[in-house]
C-alpha cells in the first residue's frame, strides 16, 4: 500500500523541482545625472516602456533615475524624453520612477537588489517598497545605463562608484542565501565588460550578463535629435531595444538570450558587445527573465 504513495511523492517532488514558482522582477538603473547624459535616462525609460508593452507588470519594475531630463531648463521639449532622432515617442509619459535625484547611489542600488524594504521606503519617491527577495524561485533582470570605468560603474558624484567586486559579492550572496534564483544583466557603459569578467561569474554562477563593450573599450552615443540638440540614445541600447520592440510577446518564448546577444552584436558598429556568466542561462528564452512569470 505504501508504494503508490511513494510514487506520488516522487512525482510531486519532480514537479516542484521543474516548476517556476518564483516571480520575475526588473530593476532599471540610470547611474548619471544632468542634461549631458540625456541618453542614459532615455535608455532606461524606453526599456521600461518595452517591458510593459510585452506584458511585464509595472508593480514588478523598480526604477532608479535622476529623473531630471524632462524638467531640465535645457530641454526644448519640456516634459518629454525621446529615444530616437525623429523624437517620435515621449518615453517620460507613463513612467513611474521609484528613486529619483540624489537618492540614486551605489548603496541604495545595492539595498534595492537585496530587498531591504525599510531603506527603500524611506528614500522612495512614491512610497513603494517592493521586495522581490521572497524565495529561491525569484529571478532578477537588471538594466543599467550610465558612465563606467575599468572595474566600476560611476554614479552621480565622482566619489560614488560601484565596483565589480562589490556587485559580484552582493549577487553571489543573494543566490547562495536563496533570495533569488538567478540574475540577468544588460549594462550600457564604457568598459562595461569589466564588470563581469571576474572568474566567479564564469561557469554555473546563475548570473548572465550582456555588456555594451569590452572591458577596456568605450561604448558610444547614437541618435542625434535636432529638436532637442542632443544625443538621445546609446548605440548598444538603441539596437537592443530595436530588436526587442520588433518582437511580439510570443517571440519572447522562442528567442534565447544568446540569440538576442548575437543579433545585437551584429548591429552595433562602434563597440564590441560581450556576454559573460552562466551559459546555461544564455540558452533560456527571453521570457525566462523578461515576463513576470514563466515556465520556459
Amino acid at each position: 500500500m505504501g508504494r503508490p504513495n511513494t510514487v506520488i511523492w516522487l512525482l510531486l517532488l519532480a514537479f516542484l523541482t521543474l516548476c517556476s514558482c518564483g516571480t520575475n522582477w526588473a530593476v532599471l538603473l540610470r547611474t548619471s545625472k544632468g542634461w549631458k547624459t540625456y541618453r542614459h535616462e532615455a535608455d532606461v525609460y524606453h526599456f521600461y516602456n518595452t517591458l510593459v508593452s510585452k506584458g511585464f507588470k509595472k508593480e514588478n519594475i523598480i526604477v532608479l533615475s535622476a529623473n531630471d531630463i524632462a524638467s531640465s531648463s535645457m530641454n526644448r521639449q519640456r516634459g518629454k524624453v525621446f529615444h530616437d532622432s525623429k523624437c517620435s515617442k515621449n518615453y517620460q509619459e507613463g513612467i513611474d520612477v521609484d528613486y529619483t535625484g540624489t537618492s540614486v547611489t551605489p548603496i541604495v542600488f545595492l539595498e534595492v537588489l537585496q530587498g531591504k524594504t525599510d531603506i527603500q521606503k524611506s528614500l522612495s519617491s512614491n512610497g513603494r517598497s517592493p521586495n522581490y527577495t521572497k524565495g529561491a524561485g525569484d529571478r532578477l533582470f537588471v538594466f543599467s545605463s550610465g558612465h563606467g570605468h575599468i572595474g566600476e560603474l560611476q554614479f552621480q558624484k565622482h566619489n560614488q562608484k560601484l565596483s565589480a567586486v562589490t556587485l559580484k559579492n552582493t549577487l553571489l550572496k543573494l543566490i547562495k542565501e536563496k533570495k533569488i534564483d538567478s540574475a540577468f544583466f544588460i549594462v550600457e557603459s564604457c568598459h562595461s565588460g569589466s564588470m563581469f569578467s571576474l572568474k566567479e561569474f564564469n561557469g554555473h554562477s546563475n548570473i548572465y550578463a550582456i555588456t555594451a563593450s569590452k572591458g577596456r573599450e568605450n561604448s558610444y552615443a547614437a541618435a542625434w535629435a535636432r529638436r532637442v540638440f542632443m544625443f538621445v540614445a546609446d548605440e548598444f541600447t538603441y539596437n537592443t531595444l530595436s530588436v526587442l520592440d520588433e518582437m511580439s510577446p510570443a517571440d519572447f518564448d522562442k528567442v534565447t538570450i544568446e540569440e538576442l546577444s548575437k543579433t545585437v552584436s551584429e548591429k552595433v558598429k562602434m563597440s564590441h558587445p560581450m556576454h559573460f556568466g552562466d551559459h546555461t542561462l544564455g540558452k533560456k528564452h527571453l521570457s525566462y527573465f523578461l515576463h513576470p512569470q514563466s515556465d520556459s
